[in-house]
């Protein structure tokens, strides 16, 4: 035999014949199993879901870690907020944002989060001012108007409450009328 004459015969053994009143079945079929056959969808080749293999060891120590690792950090962001707070405004005052420049300022010279430091937080009104920020503006003057040591030089503090009064501050405007009216004051 070739295998041209072989095919139709391998195709033969697999073909079912099922007789006239449904009671035989050829090539060893039961009528179970022609019933599943002929019932399901796709003809019966469906695959039916596999028993799933455990991960290995270290993809479940990985999966431990991972969950307590964000147990630990919930934890100490709980139990340390306003110190992770405090580094991450000082990152973004290093980045040059004027808002971020102006809170550690304020909390220099309030000693929220860091010891009082008044001219630590001059330095970093300046450098707030110098990029704009008009209640950073405010404050160095004012701060040095009370005499809190700056490195204003004369004229500048006038120059810095005009910035924040344009730019919304309204007790600018009473600093600059009662305190910058007296000559070489301002």
């Amino acid at each position: 035999l070739n295998m041209a004459e072989a095919e139709p015969l391998l195709r033969e053994r697999h073909v079912t014949k099922i007789s006239d009143d449904n009671e035989d079945i050829s090539s060893g079929e039961t009528r179970r199993k022609r019933f599943r056959k002929e019932h399901l969808p796709f003809g019966g080749k469906v695959y039916l879901a596999r028993k799933k293999k455990p991960d290995p060891w270290w993809v479940t120590a990985l999966e431990i870690s991972a969950v307590l690792g964000v147990i630990t950090v919930s934890i100490v962001t709980y139990f340390y907020l306003e110190h992770i707070v405090l580094h991450v405004q000082h990152a973004y005052a290093w980045a040059g944002h004027s808002h971020s420049q102006h809170m550690i300022g304020q909390r220099y010279m309030q000693g929220a989060g860091v010891e009082k430091d008044q001219e630590e937080a001059m330095r970093w009104f300046r450098v707030a001012a110098d990029n704009g920020h008009a209640e950073a503006s405010y404050n160095l003057a004012v701060g040095h108007l009370k005499g809190y040591k700056t490195d204003l030089r004369q004229g500048e503090p006038r120059k810095f409450l005009e910035h924040a009064l344009d730019n919304g501050i309204p007790q600018a405007k009473d600093v600059l009328s009662r305190f910058c009216k007296r000559p070489g004051k301002c």
